[in-house]
């Protein structure tokens, strides 16, 4: 398979301009914080339940675990799409969108001891538009418009390193620093049947830099199967919060409207909101070339969290999953079936998210293929498809019960035995 590295460079920059200018979330409780917290793992993760730091392979990019870096022995590309559906029955609301979800590259410095790779992913995810009403003596009936968009992306360099690597065991370490930034906007809309109309208007922007560290232990523990152990930690962080607020009164309907005054107008600059810490750890064992079963968990530490100019209330987050993944026969010459990976998985989250002291848990039941492109060129390319479905939520009279269908496409592109990337060809 013939790859102009040039070419996928141009591709990938299309895709990360892609990143900062679309709709990201379609789920009304994105309504709260930062939105929806997002992470940057691979489509092969999230067809198994989401369990990701221990996960390696000749085609597993894991963006998650730097450690898990020093698994890569030749340049991949990344490209991952989603497609998000969500409904609340209960209130006639659904909603969906395809995105962009992120992109990266990893390359084999020394392909012993020292890879790297560098990404582009969103954080959080920040969509929603619903309406609502109530009816006054006085006023009539009045509508309620709320809309929100934008979230928190994040440019990320990592690197694993070996410290030991022999036939039986395998120690690595790794570290991710990441550029965080973006924006995110919010307005109410209140508009009576008669009389001036009001919108209320805000803008978060945040931005600064965090870091990441990891860990991952393999060993061999029979001819044809393994065992690796991967965790990280992340430590909260201090980012800079820029706030704007607009109060203005109109009439006619949005966007064809004239503004009839300012009523409140205020910038704050130079806030400071602190991010909380993570940390994580999993294990996987790997049944020869068949089998691989792993399961995982994190916590962070969202109780601590709060924007400086917007008071909310939160829990900390964990999460808990635990995926398969089965391979009839790898090394199958003929029968693409035989070569394909068949994926699932389940995970259950604890949400950091507390409305008027409801939580809202989650649960997620995951799906996934990884289909192989090539076989002829001995390239690892592969083309990964998960689908989850779960609920968040429930009826209580203050939330609602959601349900959440989400689709992911990634493809995973190596360079196949006659290609050289980024290797100058020599003349004689």
């Amino acid at each position: 398979m013939r790859v102009n590295p040039t070419c996928f460079f141009v591709l990938l920059i299309f895709c990360v301009q892609q990143v900062f200018c679309q709709i990201t979330a379609v789920s009304p409780y994105s309504l709260y914080g930062v939105g929806e917290l997002s992470a940057k793992q691979p489509t092969m993760s999230k067809g198994m339940g989401g369990a990701k730091y221990a996960l390696v392979g000749e085609n597993v990019l894991n963006m998650v675990n730097p450690a898990n870096l020093t698994n890569v022995n030749t340049p991949i590309f990344n490209l991952e799409i989603s497609v998000n559906a969500t409904s609340i029955p209960i209130v006639s609301y659904a909603n969906s969108s395809a995105f962009f979800n992120q992109a990266a590259i990893a390359l084999p410095i020394n392909k012993k001891y020292w890879s790297s790779i560098l990404g582009i992913s969103p954080r959080s995810k920040t969509g929603y538009s619903f309406k609502t009403n109530e009816s006054f003596t006085d006023l009539g009936n009045v509508n309620y418009t709320y809309s929100g968009k934008g979230g928190i992306d994040e440019i990320y360099f990592g690197n694993g390193f070996n410290l030991i690597k022999d036939s039986v065991n395998q120690l690595s370490v790794g570290v991710t620093v990441s550029y965080l930034f973006g924006s995110i906007d919010r307005t109410k809309l209140i508009e009576p049947t008669s009389g001036l109309k009001t919108s209320f208007k805000d803008r978060i922007e945040l931005r600064g830099y965090e870091y990441e560290f990891g860990f991952l232990y393999q060993r061999k523990v029979s001819k044809n199967s393994s065992i690796a152990f991967g965790g990280n930690y992340r430590p909260s962080i201090s980012l800079k919060e820029n706030y704007y607020q607009l109060t203005q009164s109109f009439t006619g309907n949005m966007p064809f409207h004239s503004i009839k005054d300012t009523i409140f107008s205020d910038t704050i600059n130079g806030n400071r909101t602190d991010f909380p810490q993570k940390y994580g750890a999993g294990i996987a064992y790997y049944f020869s070339d068949k089998l691989i079963v792993t399961a995982d968990y994190s916590s962070e530490a969202w109780s601590a969290f709060n924007l400086a100019s917007k008071k909310e209330t939160y829990n900390d987050r964990t999460n808990f999953g635990i995926g398969f993944q089965y391979i009839p026969n790898q090394n199958a010459l003929r029968g693409l079936f035989k070569r394909m990976q068949y994926r699932t998985g389940f995970r259950y989250t604890q949400s950091h998210l507390n409305i008027n002291g409801i939580n809202l848990n989650e649960y997620g039941i995951t799906f996934g293929l990884g289909i192989p492109i090539s076989t002829k060129s001995k390239s690892a390319t592969v083309f990964n498809i998960s689908y989850e479905y779960g609920q968040r939520g429930k009826n209580t009279g203050l939330t609602y019960k959601e349900t959440l269908s989400t689709f992911n496409f990634g493809f995973i592109l190596t360079p196949g035995r006659f290609d050289r990337w980024f290797v100058k060809p020599k003349i004689d």
